[in-house]
């Protein structure tokens, strides 16, 4: 119970906290992700990989309910589809997974990200 009054403590405060921050103009997804980052001829395995297509894309995906775009949506969008492997959607995990025993090791940060990341990636290969 504790737990999950810290939880909940933590939650109201980071609010509190973002609603005090200054109020920032609006910027479109043109001015954050510029033409210039995309394909600017793409051939035709990559037609949909133009900076409009990941712009609505991104713009799908950013809506606030209940229009957000699903992971089901995004998958069948053209800007990701060539990546899309049904077979591999629902098959089987070949790894167990994530160990949530980790998050209880205390740690200093070197160690996580050389011994124990890397350790577990190297093993799963």
């Amino acid at each position: 119970q504790i737990r999950i009054f810290n939880d909940f403590t933590l939650r109201c405060n980071n609010f509190r906290a973002v609603s005090f921050l200054p109020r920032a103009p609006q910027r479109t997804l043109k001015d954050i992700i510029p033409d210039i980052k995309f394909h600017s001829n793409p051939d035709d395995k990559y037609e949909h990989w133009t900076a409009s297509d990941a712009r609505r894309l991104m713009s799908k995906m950013l809506t606030i309910d209940p229009d957000l775009c699903t992971i089901a949506d995004a998958l069948r969008d053209p800007y990701v589809n060539c990546w899309h492997q049904e077979q591999l959607e629902n098959a089987p995990l070949t790894s167990p997974g994530y160990d949530r025993s980790l998050d209880a090791n205390k740690l200093p940060l070197s160690e996580w990200k050389c011994d124990n990341f890397l350790s577990r990636i190297l093993k799963n290969d």
